[in-house]
């Protein structure tokens, strides 16, 4: 498939490149490293998102390329990367994708792909570590990777493997990290600028939540009114939290339940010892990787942890008592 990818890419000229809402590490790096390779071979290229890139992402390179939905633009074909659902595009985006008559999907996680051509590849760390590989399949030489690319590639590969302590670490990105290295990117510099931007109340913020985690077993969890994020004043980085409670001796499933309206929960889900809380996501429509997941539930906050956390029991208690070996 690969492959294939690599010569439509060779043969037109024209692509609009999009990615999830929510934008994290991966999807922004990969998204503008395909861009700025796909640019110096003189394609024409844009990026649409339905969403900004969160604030810790600010120092990253050619930021300002990445526009909205409201930019008018000619393409022959979308490139949809980081996700194969295309309702997690966004409402404004979809509009755009299904404008265009071919799609190329490339992605990590599970999943049958929306395109007319699908490039899923599952045990890859990130879908930068897939651009990384494209790149190399179109004939690009070292010299093909500038300083930027570098950069773009290896915060996507970072941040998804938690930089390189996640299940999905694997010996394929490390050598590709290593490489990225040789460019001299400075990656205690990039950690700094993702994790060491905190405000005081934002701390205070995690403090509080941090605070109010129950447990039940090997599931521990916490919840987020929107009242809490508007009087916060800006979208929290909610990673802290769950990264945190990964930290709880003896906790195996990590929850956080955060309210975006009055019956609408977001669900976010995390584990350690390879179990399944992609199939716990799916159950309520959502999905992801097999130890990140999620989902939004059209429910409350207070029945979204009731369904979610019996879901969770019922998986757990199928499993019996080899999980935890």
């Amino acid at each position: 498939m690969i492959e294939k990818i690599a010569k439509i890419l060779e043969e037109r000229d024209n692509f609009l490149i999009t990615s999830h809402i929510h934008p994290d590490g991966d999807s922004i790096g990969c998204q503008i490293a395909l861009y700025l390779f796909l640019s110096q071979r003189g394609k024409r290229v844009v990026i649409i998102n339905e969403e900004s890139p969160p604030e810790n992402m600010l120092f990253l390179p050619y930021l300002d390329k990445i526009f909205s939905p409201k930019k008018e633009i000619k393409s022959d074909i979308t490139i949809v990367l980081d996700t194969n659902d295309i309702t997690r595009l966004g409402k404004k985006m979809v509009p755009f994708v299904k404008r265009i008559p071919f799609v190329i999907n490339i992605d990590h996680h599970l999943g049958g792909g929306i395109g007319n051509l699908n490039w899923i590849d599952e045990k890859a760390s990130s879908v930068c570590e897939m651009i990384h590989r494209l790149i190399k399949t179109m004939g690009g030489k070292q010299s093909a990777i500038s300083k930027e690319i570098a950069i773009l590639l290896y915060v996507g590969i970072a941040t998804d493997t938690g930089f390189f302590s996640f299940a999905n670490t694997s010996p394929k990105c490390m050598e590709v990290a290593g490489s990225l290295l040789e460019y001299e990117i400075f990656p205690d510099k990039i950690k700094e600028f993702l994790y060491n931007t905190k405000s005081l109340n934002e701390i205070k913020f995690f403090g509080r939540h941090l605070s109010d985690i129950e447990e039940d077993g090997p599931i521990v969890w916490t919840k987020i009114t929107k009242e809490a994020i508007d009087e916060l004043g800006k979208e929290p980085e909610t990673d802290t939290i769950l990264d945190t409670m990964r930290w709880i001796k003896n906790a195996y499933i990590m929850v956080l339940f955060r309210e975006l309206a009055k019956e609408r929960t977001k669900v976010s889900l995390r584990s350690k010892r390879g179990l399944d809380v992609r199939s716990i996501a799916e159950e309520f429509g959502g999905g992801g990787h097999l130890q990140a997941s999620g989902c939004i539930i059209p429910v409350s906050l207070e029945v979204a942890e009731r369904h979610v956390l019996s879901a969770i029991k019922n998986y757990l208690t199928e499993k019996g008592k080899l999980w935890y070996k």
